[in-house]
């Protein structure tokens, strides 16, 4: 996210609070003074924008998707999990990538990392939320 507000947002500042798209709402809603969403998994980064103050901090960020075959994704810490073709079979394995040695996702270490993948999974089936509809169950 790139931001430019002149006489309030510093120039050339940074951050790396984990963040996503679901964060825009409460965090414009908080810059223009207006009270938050009650029911949003977004938070409020006023403050890491700002650079007035102590961000909330969250352990994961979690997406679905049951486009494309289905697929799941976790980002946590420096970690990124991804579980793909979940419609067309109950087996799926995780891919597992360290984001701070390898930004480009090339080199799936999930065999070399099983507590992660044991963590990650068990976030996946935490948030996955079953659907009448849904094409497909999870399956460790």
């Amino acid at each position: 996210l790139i931001i430019k507000w002149p006489n309030r947002v510093a120039p050339g500042g940074s951050n790396a609070t984990m963040a996503a798209s679901w964060d825009l709402m409460p965090t414009l809603l908080s810059l223009l003074g207006a009270p938050a969403p009650t029911q949003s998994d977004g938070i409020d980064l006023a403050n890491a924008i700002l650079g007035t103050g102590e961000v909330q901090q969250r352990d994961h960020l979690y997406w679905e998707y049951q486009s494309g075959g289905g697929w799941q994704a976790v980002r946590r810490g420096n970690w990124k999990a991804v579980r793909r073709g979940m419609h067309n079979r109950a087996d799926v394995k995780l891919q597992l990538y360290d984001l701070l040695t390898d930004p480009q996702e090339s080199n799936d270490i999930a065999a070399h990392q099983p507590d992660v993948v044991a963590t990650m999974l068990a976030i996946m089936q935490q948030e996955h939320t079953p659907s009448p509809v849904e094409h497909w169950n999870f399956k460790n």
